[in-house]
């Protein structure tokens, strides 16, 4: 059962954040006949990694990127069958995915069909947690807000929403501990508030 506790839910007026210039650039290319050669930089993220998925989204490879650096490689995949693939990159705040197809006259980088998800941002300060997300398929947002027993305390979906700005006002919860939780293109975002009141 959802305990009602008053969540006051203010619009913010700016998304600064999606429109800076430290979006890393992420370029794959044809290298040989079974090759690409990736390239990312700069890379200002703590937790940035290049992935090699097949279609079941199982992992064949993986490798970080060092902070404020850049990745530069080229990637046999004479090993591979003849079949689609994804190269990821994925940092703290977005996936970037671009379809690889190997196939009897060689690999095919199917740019038309890559995908970028970004992942929600939280902040809190002052008892208020700020809450932004830019979604480029419309996909829910759904927002918890759960307390040190596993209670869910606060819960609602954002749907049909391009881009979400949203204030929560945490200062009517009682003393203790929470987690604020935000699900969105199969990821979690998570921030642990420890409310004095």
């Amino acid at each position: 059962m959802v305990k009602t506790i008053a969540i006051g839910v203010i619009f913010m007026s700016s998304l600064a954040v999606f429109g800076s210039n430290n979006d890393p650039s992420f370029t794959v290319k044809r290298y040989g006949d079974k090759g690409v050669a990736v390239y990312a930089n700069p890379v200002f993220s703590t937790q940035s990694q290049i992935v090699l998925e097949d279609m079941q989204g199982i992992i064949l490879h993986s490798e970080p990127i060092a902070v404020n650096g850049s990745f530069n490689k080229l990637l046999n995949l004479n090993a591979l069958p003849n079949g689609q693939y994804f190269l990821v990159y994925e940092t703290d705040q977005l996936r970037k995915r671009i379809p690889v197809i190997i196939g009897t006259e060689g690999t095919f980088i199917d740019k038309e069909h890559a995908t970028v998800d970004y992942f929600p941002r939280l902040s809190y300060h002052q008892h208020f947690v700020d809450l932004m997300h830019l979604s480029t398929g419309l996909k829910p947002v759904n927002v918890e807000i759960i307390d040190s027993k596993q209670q869910l305390v606060f819960s609602e979906t954002l749907k049909n929403k391009l881009k979400v700005e949203r204030r929560y006002d945490v200062s009517q919860l009682p003393k203790g501990e929470y987690t604020f939780k935000v699900f969105t293109n199969n990821h979690l975002s998570e921030l642990q508030l420890s409310l004095n009141n």
